[in-house]
């Protein structure tokens, strides 16, 4: 009696606790356009045919480690001191109106979404400067970003051996834009550049149970404990 109260507390315990998780983005540089000048079509060349969109000039370009492993490359605008660029991955709709409802993705506040990323410096940021990880959330129009926005810095980062990023981060209500990407900003003409790979961006659900199946399973639970009951008595 005691194994079966408990089997069922576990079971529904379990129900409520279930989550979904869907993988929303993923690149990994190795297949899309590559009309750059350099080989293979390496070279400057915008990252938006592979899924970003470009905030205040950012540069970008593919890169080859010449055994036909391909990689992004993001650096600021280092001839203007102070100024911020950015590449993102956006999902919702923006001041214009254009893209989809967040729902249109499967997700809703209070849903978290997850954002791993391979990064490797380029060049050193300089003082003053500003690399890294962005998850960030806005209203429809831009005019607001949430608290809940995270940021985690590159700076200082390795310059030899690529390393494993990950932010995870809850989405706020009345959020209609999320933006997961790469944000620097300069500072004595330092353009701090970061090649970028293998970037996945997911989300996970808590998953709520019909009520009807949770009404049966705890109705079950209370009615096994009150049949043990009247037996004591």
């Amino acid at each position: 009696m005691k194994k079966t109260v408990i089997s069922l507390a576990v079971a529904l315990v379990g129900l409520f606790a279930n989550a979904n998780a869907g993988v929303l983005f993923t690149q990994d540089f190795q297949s899309g356009p590559r009309t750059g000048t350099g080989a293979n079509g390496t070279g400057t060349q915008s990252l938006v045919p592979y899924g970003y969109s470009i905030f205040a000039g950012a540069q970008q370009a593919i890169e080859s480690d010449g055994n036909g492993n391909y990689y992004g490359k993001t650096w600021n605008n280092y001839w203007e001191p102070g100024s911020e660029s950015a590449i993102n991955v956006q999902f919702g709709r923006d001041a214009w109106g254009s893209g989809s409802f967040l729902s249109t993705y499967g997700l809703a506040a209070g849903d978290t979404v997850n954002y791993a990323i391979d990064t490797k410096i380029g060049d050193a940021v300089g003082a003053g400067g500003t690399l890294g990880l962005t998850v960030r959330f806005f209203t429809a129009d831009f005019g607001y970003m949430f608290p809940a926005s995270v940021f985690t810095s590159l700076a200082g980062g390795s310059q030899s051996d690529w390393v494993r990023n990950s932010l995870s981060a809850v989405i706020p209500v009345d959020a209609a834009i999320i933006q997961f990407g790469v944000f620097t900003k300069n500072n004595n003409w330092s353009p701090g550049s970061v090649f970028i790979d293998n970037v996945e961006i997911s989300a996970s659900t808590a998953a709520i149970p019909e009520p009807s199946v949770a009404s049966l399973l705890g109705f079950g639970v209370l009615g096994l404990v009150a049949t043990r009951f009247r037996r004591r008595s």
